[in-house]
């Protein structure tokens, strides 16, 4: 009999992208706005906690010169941040006062909402009030 399959605990960490002279703007952005813990920086770029997890922004052009560790994409890329329930409005509100435009909201078939932004690198970015996905 085949030994079981292993098992994934979880993601550990998510990685956005911005241009060099991008940089001191998304990283406030991250720390200031949303306000993510930042954990490590000069690793081309600075990795922040939310929660129990870790979210990187990463500068494109130093990642994309690694070889085969080369990180990277091109374009705007999504992360969706989890929000507690009762914070959900209050995050609206927040982000605006900074500045920030909502584009969209949405209410999924399970009945959560969500909401849409982007970051000063142009990601999509957005918070659910809960998680969207069945277990």
């Amino acid at each position: 009999m085949p030994d079981a399959q292993p098992r994934l605990l979880g993601v550990l960490e998510t990685v956005l992208y911005y241009e060099t002279e991008q940089e001191a703007e998304v990283e406030s952005f991250y720390r200031d706005v949303l306000g993510l813990r930042p954990v490590v920086e000069s690793i081309g770029g600075t990795a922040f906690r939310a929660g129990r997890d870790v979210f990187l922004v990463f500068d494109r052009p130093t990642k994309a010169k690694l070889g085969e560790l080369t990180h990277g994409t091109t374009g705007s890329t999504h992360t969706c941040f989890l929000a507690a329930a009762d914070e959900y409005e209050p995050w609206k509100v927040h982000l605006r006062e900074r500045g920030v435009t909502l584009i969209e909201e949405t209410t999924w078939r399970s009945g959560v909402r969500s909401f849409y932004f982007r970051d000063p690198a142009g990601n999509l970015l957005e918070i659910a009030e809960a998680d969207l996905w069945p277990a």
